[in-house]
């Protein structure tokens, strides 16, 4: 990305299939962890409305979903709030 872009600060919206994608593995390199990584580095602001604010409660709460992953419920929800903590 060129100096310009970054220092830009973007508004996005990020799927939930994309936070779902980032919290399932532990590798940390993939393009799913790359968009978070962007948000929490402050170089995107995302944008989060009522409906998908519900939409990503309803996804980090359930545990069918994150079997494989090395996060339990409890730092889920951490790290929803730090996300939604950046959010507008």
């Amino acid at each position: 990305m060129s100096a310009y872009m970054l220092s830009c600060k973007y508004k996005v919206v990020i799927d939930t299939n994309i936070i779902v994608s980032a919290l399932m593995g532990t590798n940390v390199d993939t393009a799913c962890r790359a968009v978070l990584r962007l948000a929490f580095e402050d170089k995107v602001k995302p944008m989060v409305g009522n409906a998908l604010y519900c939409e990503y409660e309803d996804v980090i709460g359930r545990d069918d979903i994150y079997m494989s992953s090395p996060l339990d419920l409890n730092a889920r929800n951490q790290f929803l709030d730090d996300f939604l903590s950046l959010a507008t």
